[in-house]
């Protein structure tokens, strides 16, 4: 990484709402109005101020006593305005003007006119953990605090959201953590926060679930033909979870199907859960939004209405991989070489972002065949950041990965999840948890150097597996030309 320097220093109150709240009337009228203003107190704050003493009681010598309260009142302003002004002044020169980024570590930088003050550089290789440090009545993830941890618990740098003031020193600070933090557990909020703005406020999402009343107008599913958020008008519903339903709907403004994914968030729940479902739910409409690929399904939008979150997908005709092998029956290996390569490509464009987003539910349930059989990857909704420690386990028994049962998912464990995807394809059946899958010894038409593959894909050691999508890839690439198995189809 290069060396670049940010801004540091939220904006003023009066600026900000310079910018966002005056019309070009206001800011034509305004200015002089307040010179006008000004200058009354200048000129006739104390004979003002003089006029409203002498309303004060009379003494018992029947004098008003104006002049004596008048300086009381006069010194008591001066001395609260002469603070708050003082205090201010403080508090601004205390805080850092700028950061500076550098491919060693960070530091902050104070400017006093000529004058330039730097802080002792944090190295990266001391940072040992990333978080958001966030107050009990704080909903509004801009107003927390980047917490970069080091090795020495008794250092610790942080850094306020709201004063790094645009995009830019957000995204120039994220790829700094992403480059050169690379030891520190980075918590996925982290990089959620320091994204560029998108047109989507998932603050908005959660001020308007939290704050709604906690009573719902609808305990049924949606009926065909009702209408959401102004805009969704339902046709029918695909299907239903533990946790909310999956509807079709027209989209009434672009006149298309799309699919409502719903999400129940919890009415009568303390805040803490609340926050929680909202922050699941937020995580898995960034996932979405995060990548763009043809066989990724394509994120449209979200909203909150009577206590359910929407995530609004694009319609994908087809079938799951899983219920078309369950009505065709196991594929042929030529075409399980095709769709393994797929597989591959998906998992790529998850793998090479920054940092890299680790699926954890890669299996033929959340895979749709569309009309030119082709694989969409559907359903983010336990997707992961980095390869960061969780207590939380998630995914299919049968497709997950034995470090990923101990909560510490890898890249390597959504690969080992598409070996045993492939290997469903060539058997029709799910794989033995936490083995290695050997689809030749239940279907003994699968070619010997495809079944290696599989097995590579899915050693229980991942040292041993292929440590990247591209790898696999390679490894099913070179079968194609293998004699028979264009025969197999």
């Amino acid at each position: 990484m290069n060396a670049v320097t940010i801004k540091y220093g939220k904006q003023s109150t009066i600026s900000r709402w310079y910018q966002n709240y005056w019309t070009e009337t206001d800011r034509k009228v305004v200015p002089w109005l307040m010179v006008l203003i000004l200058g009354f107190f200048l000129f006739c704050g104390p004979r003002f101020l003089l006029w409203l003493a002498s309303f004060l009681p009379l003494d018992q010598l029947g004098n008003s006593g104006a002049s004596i309260r008048s300086h009381i009142i006069i010194v008591i302003i001066a001395v609260v305005f002469a603070a708050t002004l003082f205090a201010f002044i403080i508090r601004t020169l205390l805080k850092p003007k700028s950061v500076e980024l550098l491919p060693t570590g960070l530091r902050r930088v104070w400017h006093f006119g000529f004058i330039t003050f730097k802080s002792s550089l944090l190295p990266w290789e001391k940072v040992v953990s990333v978080q958001l440090t966030r107050g009990a009545d704080k909903i509004d993830l801009n107003s927390y605090d980047l917490c970069l941890n080091t090795t020495e618990s008794s250092e610790q740098v942080k850094l306020a959201l709201l004063d790094l003031p645009g995009d830019a020193e957000r995204e120039a600070l994220m790829k700094a953590l992403a480059a050169g933090a690379v030891n520190a557990e980075i918590e996925p909020s982290v990089f959620d926060s320091l994204m560029p703005k998108r047109e989507l406020s998932f603050t908005e999402l959660w001020l308007s679930a939290l704050a709604a009343p906690p009573n719902r107008e609808r305990l049924l599913p949606l009926a065909d033909g009702a209408l959401l958020d102004n805009r969704y008008r339902i046709i029918k519903r695909l299907g239903a979870g533990g946790q909310g339903t999956v509807y079709l709907a027209e989209d009434q403004y672009e006149k298309r199907e799309i699919v409502l994914k719903e999400t129940i968030l919890p009415v009568f729940a303390d805040i803490i859960s609340r926050k929680q479902a909202i922050e699941d739910f937020h995580k898995e409409a960034f996932a979405l939004e995060s990548v763009q690929h043809p066989n990724i399904v394509k994120f449209v939008g979200s909203f909150v209405s009577d206590h359910r979150a929407y995530l609004v997908l694009d319609y994908i005709k087809g079938q799951t991989l899983k219920s078309k092998i369950e009505s065709d029956g196991p594929l042929a290996p030529a075409q399980c070489v095709n769709l393994g390569k797929q597989m591959c490509d998906i998992l790529a464009a998850l793998h090479h972002l920054s940092p890299p987003l680790i699926h954890r539910d890669f299996t033929p349930d959340n895979l749709i065949v569309n009309e030119n059989g082709e694989l969409v990857l559907l359903d983010f909704a336990v997707a992961v950041s980095g390869g960061r420690a969780t207590a939380e386990v998630a995914g299919k028994a049968s497709y997950m990965a034995p470090e990923q049962f101990k909560g510490t998912p890898t890249v390597q464990s959504d690969l080992y999840s598409a070996g045993c995807t492939v290997h469903f394809c060539l058997t029709g059946e799910n794989p033995d948890p936490i083995t290695e899958c050997h689809p030749i010894l239940i279907n003994a038409d699968v070619p010997k150097n495809l079944n290696d593959i599989v097995a590579h894909a899915t050693k229980y050691d991942a040292s041993y597996r292929f440590r990247e999508a591209s790898e696999f890839k390679a490894a099913l690439q070179e079968l194609e030309g293998m004699e028979g198995l264009e025969a197999l189809q």
